[in-house]
């Protein structure tokens, strides 16, 4: 899947409360140690095509931690079940805490939206990731990022054609000419063959 989000970076609070009621969690070295274990036992289990095991373990560690990368590990992990139901149900849960306010977060909401025929809610979630994005001054740290997800928001929202321009003009920005080539050749093609049918459409492929 070209245009999967894929998450890589853990980050553990411990629980309180502020004045948004967003969730901001912090956690004590045992239990970072202890949800860091059910995570990586989900993924040994996933490896092994074991998934119902990799849930189980996923759970765990999103129960101590909350933490984005696990929620976004479970994420996957229903996306490929196509379990749409038990995915909606964990986007919005994810979103109650401070560590998932991200465009990523709002994107992976917005699909789950859309794979239950919730069109109108889907794309509320993916004008707040759009919006992120567009808010961010951090492009050149971010690249790879913004240059896969910002487009393709674009094109869901917009147009294609619009996402075009921002998807030529983001790597005119961020990339050298061999670089540049790699990526006109893998994302820009995909963006060209967009339909119109949404999210969906870039996670299929």
């Amino acid at each position: 899947m070209k245009l999967t989000f894929c998450f890589l970076v853990v980050f553990f609070f411990q629980c309180k409360k502020d004045n948004s009621s967003i969730i901001d969690i912090e956690l004590t070295q045992e239990q970072h140690q202890r949800a860091e274990g059910f995570h990586d036992k989900a993924i040994h289990e996933y490896g092994n095509n074991h998934i119902k095991e990799a849930l189980i373990n996923i759970d765990k560690a999103i129960e101590i931690s909350h933490s984005k990368n696990s929620y976004s590990f479970k994420m996957i992990l229903l996306f490929g079940k196509k379990d749409y139901k038990e995915l909606l149900k964990t986007t919005n849960e994810a979103l109650l805490y401070k560590e998932n306010q991200y465009p990523e977060s709002y994107q992976w909401n917005g699909l789950a939206y859309e794979l239950n025929n919730q069109s109108k809610k889907a794309k509320i979630e993916y004008q707040k990731a759009l919006t992120i994005w567009e808010n961010r001054k951090d492009e050149q740290q971010n690249y790879p990022e913004i240059l896969t997800q910002k487009p393709v928001l674009i094109a869901i929202l917009r147009s294609k054609e619009e996402a075009l321009k921002e998807f030529d003009f983001l790597i005119g920005k961020l990339y050298n000419e061999d670089e540049s080539t790699l990526f006109e050749k893998e994302y820009r093609t995909t963006l060209e063959k967009y339909d119109g049918t949404g999210m969906s459409f870039f996670m299929n492929l």
